[in-house]
């Protein structure tokens, strides 16, 4: 765990906020985490460090902007041969769970103690294992909430989410849909939540012209600059539901075999079980070749760019980022009625929201799209200027801001853990967090 990083924001002033995330993927909550971050290191008034539970591929960009520490970091790795050996290798073992951990996770509370955060910050409610890891801070906590019911039950769960609750002061809500979750299945006060659609830039990075881009990205993968594209992004998991997609390529390939349209897929791992057995279908499908999946880039806006169309066959998400960067590039875009938050954006004029699960009637908006470049041009246009109107990070932050300054610690004192107080780490202690007598928030507790 590291505990060196750049000066965090402007000036050394202002309201000093501690951002936790889980991970520093290159996937969405992570990624509006950065974007956040680096709004606010241009402006404001926001002082911040950040806590990550693990690192990742987008770690760097944190690193840049504020001191950043990374909880799964920093142990001692013994030679191969101590490993070989299994009391040498559970003598190193229990020594890094007696002594190293506890020791890593002091200097951590000692180093947030002197930065003495006004509020807490917790980006997606997959964090509670980082979050306890701090013990009895005594600061406001805001937690931005970018997961649904499935994602909190079997990803999350129930309990840790319950604990998560216990610590929170405010809700910040990415879309309609997670906040009726909130309300109504976790038994939220709707006074407790504010809603905040997700975020994207002002300007959207790409490299080269439209033509060397589409020329490079189709030599790379090697498909003909002539043929139409339908994307889809995300990771290979159930709730993105990826087997879908497949679905909706082999019945649009189905009507017109000889017609050049290819189904990419960015993101996922190639060498994963999961893309062997889409593979697999694919062939046995007969689409082997037109079904790609392109794996993880550091420049994922300039391959979205090639795509005719965007399809979300997601069965829940909450407001996918990749909605809003597709939209901010003129893609129509396509995904499926009451599976979380892209209705909500998609609407009736910028792609289509078709019946749940019906594989039919997402491969008839494919053709419809593919067939027609005027509704293409005219839905992809009107999405892009929603993503600029509703979703600019530049009208969105101070929103965000207001929250922080809302609720954030006015007193100048704080209780931490005791120094003989036994650190709690919920990857080895399983304890409820204890009850805390805090400073209510400025502003009331139902602001």
């Amino acid at each position: 765990m590291s505990l060196i990083g750049r000066e965090g924001t402007r000036g050394g002033g202002g309201i000093r906020v501690l951002f936790i995330g889980h991970e520093a993927s290159r996937t969405g909550a992570p990624i509006l985490l950065l974007h956040l971050l680096r709004w606010l290191r241009g402006g404001g008034d926001v002082h911040f460090r950040v806590l990550l539970g693990k690192g990742g591929p987008i770690e760097g960009g944190y690193r840049e902007l504020a001191p950043t520490w990374v909880l799964d970091r920093g142990h001692w790795s013994p030679h191969r041969w101590v490993e070989r050996v299994p009391l040498l290798r559970g003598l190193v073992r229990r020594a890094r769970r007696k002594v190293a951990e506890p020791w890593r996770i002091r200097r951590l509370q000692q180093a947030i103690r002197s930065f003495d955060p006004e509020l807490i910050y917790v980006n997606t409610a997959a964090t509670w294992a980082t979050l306890a890891v701090l013990g009895e801070l005594d600061a406001p906590v805001i937690l931005h909430v970018h997961e649904l019911q499935a994602c909190i039950r079997d990803y999350i769960g129930l309990a840790d989410f319950d604990r998560l609750k216990a610590r929170a002061d405010h809700y910040i809500a990415v879309a309609e849909a997670v906040r009726a979750n909130l309300r109504d299945n976790h038994g939220i006060a709707p006074d407790d939540i504010s809603l905040v659609h997700e975020f994207i830039p002002a300007q959207v990075e790409l490299s080269g012209s439209p033509g060397e881009r589409r020329a490079r990205i189709c030599r790379e993968i090697g498909l003909d600059t002539s043929a139409q594209f339908v994307g889809a992004t995300g990771s290979l998991i159930w709730r993105k539901a990826p087997e879908l997609f497949l679905l909706v390529a082999r019945e649009v390939h189905r009507r017109d075999p000889s017609r050049p349209i290819h189904f990419l897929w960015l993101g996922a791992s190639p060498d994963s079980l999961e893309a062997f057995r889409l593979r697999h279908d694919a062939a046995q499908a007969g689409i082997g070749d037109r079904f790609h999946l392109l794996g993880s880039r550091p420049n994922p806006l300039d391959y979205m760019d090639l795509f005719d169309v965007f399809v979300l066959t997601s069965r829940e998400d909450p407001y996918p980022l990749v909605v809003l960067e597709s939209a901010s590039l003129g893609k129509p875009i396509l995904c499926f009625a009451g599976s979380g938050g892209a209705p909500e954006f998609v609407e009736d004029d910028c792609g289509f929201v078709v019946p749940y699960l019906d594989i039919g009637a997402m491969a008839d908006r494919v053709v419809d799209l593919l067939d027609s470049g005027d509704l293409r041009t005219r839905l992809g246009e009107a999405g892009r200027r929603k993503a600029i109107a509703r979703h600019n990070l530049d009208d969105v932050g101070p929103r965000v801001v207001e929250i922080i300054r809302r609720f954030r610690r006015t007193e100048e004192s704080m209780s931490f853990a005791c120094p003989g107080q036994r650190l709690s780490d919920p990857r080895t202690d399983g304890a409820e967090p204890s009850s805390r007598s805090r400073t209510a928030p400025q502003g009331g507790p139902g602001r």
